[in-house]
């Protein structure tokens, strides 16, 4: 898995995290407060378990309807915490005092997946491939 940061004619790869930022995509650590997953085969969601976060925890999880669906049926005590994204449709989170803006779109490699487009206040952008 890599994320890779859009730069003038240079890629950097990207480990899952987003620098500065408690955001992840497809890992899950704990020093993270926003994950975003793109689909649910079990190598995008290392990590995870059931009850992974704590009552009244304000970490949460983003990923289309339908991973919501298949994520919930394999573990137990997330559906409070998943948040479904729309293809295509800009999200707007704030994280700390950076406003992330995220934008699923269509992977087109299996049942709801998405790569994300990512940017916030310094615009970088970060696309999952």
């Amino acid at each position: 898995m890599s994320l890779y940061s859009a730069k003038k004619n240079n890629a950097v790869e990207w480990k899952g995290t987003l620098s500065n930022l408690p955001v992840a995509v497809d890992t899950f650590k704990p020093i993270v407060d926003h994950y975003f997953l793109s689909h649910a085969h079990s190598d995008h969601h290392f990590g995870l378990k059931n009850n992974y976060f704590s009552k009244n925890s304000t970490k949460r999880i983003y990923c289309t309807h339908y991973t919501k669906i298949l994520i919930c049926a394999k573990y137990t005590g997330l559906e409070d915490y998943i948040i479904s994204l729309n293809v295509n449709e800009e999200k707007t989170i704030t994280v700390g005092s950076t406003i992330l803006h995220v934008t699923p779109l269509n992977a087109n490699h299996c049942a709801g997946s998405v790569m994300y487009a990512l940017s916030h206040t310094n615009n970088q952008v970060f696309i999952r491939k």
